[in-house]
């Protein structure tokens, strides 16, 4: 058995306060206008997590969303000794959106840093050792939604480093390793995805989807 949404929500005139396990921020806004449940995977995040969430709207356009989440479901790929185990990551991962929003347009920015800690020990011919080491990484975003009579224009772009825990290509990678205490340090990977998904109809309606994804080097 598995729950995938259980979270409490207060609101008040110009604030909402989220905490529980919901869509991770950065999924949880701007899906595309297709048929399949996948909602775009791999090109678009995709995921789950326990989370405080707080969106301000200083004014009737603009919002604000900050949020700090614990990988719970969906989790970054981590090394044997932490056995998949995010509770070592010395901060939940954060959270930072602005959105801007009329009668026919919706302009976003996305944006999120997170510190992994990929092992809790290493193992090296001195024996075993306590690792603290991270790796450190960061997505920025975009987000255009315009409507017009029955013509709809949705486009995304997203740059991530170690998105893989929402099914963005990439990671992070061993950059060394100390062969006596088996220590080791990381970079993530890079990757930009977009995507564009143009519709038109009510009740009939003909759309075309379209996606990018291109790997970049470790930095």
């Amino acid at each position: 058995m598995r729950y995938r949404h259980a979270y409490g929500q207060l609101s008040w005139k110009k604030a909402d306060l989220l905490l529980g396990k919901s869509w991770n921020p950065l999924a949880a806004v701007h899906f595309p206008s297709i048929l399949g449940l996948h909602t775009a995977i791999p090109f678009r995040p995709f995921g789950r997590g326990d989370q405080v969430r707080v969106t301000y709207r200083p004014t009737d356009k603009i919002s604000i969303l900050m949020a700090a989440l614990i990988q719970t479901e969906h989790r970054s790929a981590l090394e044997g000794s932490a056995a998949g185990d995010v509770r070592s990551n010395p901060i939940p991962d954060m959270h930072l959106q602005l959105f801007h929003k009329t009668d026919n347009l919706l302009v976003g920015l996305l944006s999120e840093y997170k510190i992994t800690r990929p092992a809790t020990f290493t193992t090296g011919t001195l024996g075993k050792f306590v690792t603290k080491e991270t790796v450190s990484s960061f997505a920025l975003g975009g987000i255009l939604d315009y409507k017009k009579d029955l013509f709809n224009a949705k486009a995304s772009v997203l740059y991530s480093q170690n998105l893989s825990e929402l099914y963005i290509a990439g990671g992070y990678a061993t950059t060394s390793i100390d062969a006596t205490t088996g220590h080791r340090t990381y970079s993530p990977s890079n990757s930009v995805s977009s995507w564009v998904n143009l519709t038109y109809g009510k009740k009939w309606i003909a759309g075309v989807f379209g996606v990018t994804s291109l790997p970049l080097t470790g930095l």
